[in-house]
């Protein structure tokens, strides 16, 4: 990755999450729209989805004291079960 992409990366980074907390929406799409110019399909999903991760991942580690874990607990459950159910019926 060249120094210019570099750079550029990292605005677009900064500019959408900008725009995501100001306006709280449109920061990921935006992002991917922008991902999608610059590398192939796969890699564009995948660089978008880490950043997601990771922003979202910080936004509950810094918001953990109001997490009410019971409902946190029941909603994991619904996916572990919805996922399981995905498993066994995909061919």
């Amino acid at each position: 990755m060249s120094l210019i992409i570099f750079i550029g990366m990292a605005v677009t980074v900064f500019l959408t999450s900008l725009l995501s907390g100001i306006f709280g929406m449109a920061g990921g799409l935006i992002l991917l729209w922008v991902l999608l110019f610059l590398y192939p399909v796969g890699t564009a999903i995948a660089i978008q989805g880490v950043i997601q991760m990771v922003s979202n991942g910080s936004r509950a580690w810094f918001s953990r004291a109001y997490i009410d874990w019971k409902i946190l607990s029941i909603l994991c459950s619904g996916v572990a079960v919805s996922a399981l159910i995905l498993f066994l019926t995909s061919y």
